[in-house]
C-alpha cells in the first residue's frame, strides 16, 4: 500500500519562518515611521532657523543702514543692486515696516521691499532682490511650506490670530501674497500641522497658541480647529490633522 508523500513544493512556511518574516516587516515599518519622524523634525528645525535668520538679517540691516528694511529713503542709492523701480522704492522713514502683514503685498510696498532690500544688501538668501510678487521670488518660501510676509502691527492683532504685543511680525501662511489675509483665509491658509506648530512654539516660546511671541491662527477654535479654544487657555489640537498658520514677533 502506497502512502502519499508531500512534495517539497507543497510544503508551507514553518512558524519560525513566519516569525522571522513578521519581525522583518515590523523593522521595515518601524524604520519608515522613524524616517518620517526624522524628516518632520528636520522641517521644524529648518523653519525655526529660517525665522531666526530673517530676524538676524533685519538686525544686521538696521546696524548697517540705521533703519529697518523697506522703510528707508533712497534705497536705490544706498543699497547695491537695488534699482528704484523695484527694491529701491522709497519707504516713509517712520521706523517701521508699514503695510501690516494681513494686507495684500504689492509690488513696491514696504512689506515686500523689506525682504528684497535685505537680499540686495547680502543679509538674506532665498529672495530675488528684483523678484516679483510671489513666494520664492520677491518673498521667501517657508521651509515647512507656504510663504512668509513681514509687517508691523500697531495693536499686535492680525486677522484670524489672537492679540499680541505691538511690533514687527513674520507670518507663515499659504494665502497668496497679493491677497489680504482675512480671518477666514487665516483659517484656511495654514501650512503647519497642529503637532508641528506646537513643537515650533515649544522650541521658540511658551508652547501655547494664544500667548507669547509665537501665535497660531485660531482656525475655528474648538474641537476641529488648530486651537482647542479661544483665549489664553487654548492649546494646540495636536491629535488632529488641522493645519495652522503661525506668526512670530521679531525685533521685540
Amino acid at each position: 500500500m502506497n502512502t502519499l508523500q508531500p512534495r517539497k513544493s507543497e510544503a508551507g512556511f514553518t512558524l519560525v519562518e513566519l516569525a522571522i518574516v513578521m519581525v522583518i516587516i515590523g523593522l521595515l515599518i518601524g524604520g519608515i515611521l522613524k524616517g518620517q519622524e526624522l524628516i518632520g523634525n528636520a522641517k521644524i528645525t529648518s523653519q525655526i532657523a529660517q525665522v531666526n535668520a530673517i530676524e538676524g538679517s533685519m538686525s544686521g540691516f538696521r546696524d548697517k543702514y540705521g533703519t529697518v528694511p523697506g522703510d528707508m529713503l533712497n534705497g536705490a542709492g544706498r543699497i547695491p543692486n537695488c534699482p528704484l523701480a523695484t527694491c529701491g522704492a522709497n519707504g516713509n522713514a517712520n521706523g517701521r515696516i508699514d503695510s501690516v502683514l494681513v494686507t495684500a503685498a504689492q509690488a513696491n510696498n514696504e512689506n515686500m521691499n523689506a525682504f528684497r532690500q535685505m537680499a540686495a544688501a547680502n543679509f538674506l538668501t532665498g529672495v530675488d532682490p528684483v523678484g516679483g510678487l510671489a513666494y520664492g521670488a520677491g518673498l521667501p518660501e517657508g521651509k515647512i511650506g507656504g510663504g512668509i510676509r513681514i509687517g508691523f502691527s500697531a495693536a499686535g492683532v492680525v486677522d484670524g490670530f489672537d492679540d499680541g504685543a505691538a511690533g514687527h511680525y513674520l507670518i507663515l501662511n499659504n494665502t497668496a501674497p497679493g491677497t489680504a489675509i482675512t480671518a477666514a483665509l487665516a483659517q484656511t491658509g495654514g501650512v503647519v500641522g497642529a503637532d508641528q506648530a506646537a513643537n515650533i512654539d515649544r522650541k521658540m516660546d511658551d508652547g501655547r497658541p494664544n500667548s507669547g511671541s509665537v501665535r497660531a491662527s485660531t482656525n475655528g477654535a474648538g474641537a476641529k480647529g488648530c486651537v482647542s479654544e479661544a483665549g489664553a487657555a487654548g492649546l494646540y489640537n495636536e491629535a488632529i490633522g488641522t493645519l495652522c498658520g503661525l506668526t512670530f514677533r521679531i525685533q521685540g
